[in-house]
C-alpha cells in the first residue's frame, strides 16, 4: 500500500510539474490572449470596440502587444499596471521595437511593412515574437511585404505562426502562402479576414485562404487551445481557432 501511495504521488508531481505550458484563447480579428507556465499573461493586437468583436471583461494580463497602431490592432483600455508594447509611433512613420522578458518569456518585435511600398501607403508594421516554453511564436501583424531577409533567417522554423489570411490591407493569400513555406513553421493560426463581425469590410473570408492550402491539413479547434510543445505537429498544420467569447 505504501508503494502505491509513493508511486500515485510521485506521478502527480512529476503531472505537476510538467503543467500546461501555453494556453491561446483566439478573441476575433488578430486578437490573442496567450497564458505561459511561467505565469506570464499577454493579449496581442487588442482591437478598439468599434472593430465588432469583445474582449472579455476581467481578463488580467501582464502586457499588450501591439503590430502597429491601427485601431483594430491597438487599444490600451486595461489596467494602469499592464505594460503597453507598441511596434511603431507618429502613426506608422516610424519603427518603436522593444525588446523584453517578463516572468521568463523573451517578447520582442522585427520591422516589417504594412504595404508594399516601404510604409508609403500604409505606414510600417512590426511582426511579434514570443519565446517561452521552449516555443518560437510570432504575429504577423498586418504584414504587406515580403520581410528583409535577415528578419525571415529569425524567424526561420517558428513553432506557431499567427497570420493575416484576407487580404486588401496585407499580403495576398498566395503571397501568404509563399512566406509561409519560406518560414516553415509547425503550425500557422489563420487571422485577419472577414467574418460576420467586419461583414463590409474589403478583406476576404477565410474560405480564400483555405483554397491557396488544401494540400495541406486543416483543423479547426476551440478556444481555449492548451499545448505543449510536444503536442507540435511535425509536418505543416493549419489551426483555425473558433473566438473565444469567456
Amino acid at each position: 500500500m505504501k508503494r502505491v501511495l509513493l508511486l500515485s504521488l510521485a506521478l502527480f508531481l512529476l503531472l505537476a510539474i510538467q503543467g500546461e505550458a501555453l494556453e491561446i484563447r483566439y478573441l476575433g480579428h488578430s486578437a490573442f490572449f496567450l497564458s505561459f507556465e511561467s505565469g506570464f499573461r499577454c493579449i496581442l493586437d487588442p482591437f478598439a470596440p468599434q472593430v465588432g468583436y469583445r474582449i472579455p471583461e476581467g481578463l488580467a494580463v501582464d502586457a499588450l502587444a501591439s503590430s502597429h497602431e491601427h485601431f483594430d490592432h491597438f487599444f490600451d483600455g486595461f489596467a494602469e499596471s499592464t505594460q503597453i508594447f507598441v511596434g511603431t509611433k507618429n502613426k506608422g512613420a516610424e519603427w518603436n521595437l522593444f525588446d523584453a522578458t517578463i516572468k521568463g518569456v523573451h517578447i520582442f518585435a522585427l520591422p516589417s511593412y504594412h504595404d508594399d511600398t516601404q510604409g508609403k501607403l500604409r505606414g510600417k508594421n512590426a511582426i511579434l515574437v514570443l519565446e517561452g516554453e521552449g516555443m518560437l511564436l510570432a504575429h504577423l501583424g498586418d504584414i504587406g511585404a515580403i520581410p528583409e531577409k535577415e528578419v525571415m533567417e529569425k524567424l526561420k522554423g517558428v513553432d506557431i505562426l499567427f497570420v493575416p489570411t484576407g487580404g486588401h490591407y496585407t499580403l495576398p493569400p498566395d503571397r501568404i502562402v509563399e512566406l509561409i513555406e519560406n518560414l516553415t513553421p509547425r503550425v500557422v493560426v489563420p487571422m485577419h479576414y472577414r467574418t460576420e463581425a467586419t461583414k463590409d469590410w474589403p478583406i476576404a473570408p477565410l474560405e480564400e485562404f483555405l483554397r491557396e492550402v488544401k494540400e495541406w491539413k486543416v483543423k479547426t479547434l476551440d478556444s481555449p487551445l492548451v499545448l505543449k510543445k510536444e503536442d507540435l505537429p511535425e509536418t505543416l498544420e493549419v489551426w483555425v481557432m473558433r473566438v473565444w467569447t469567456g
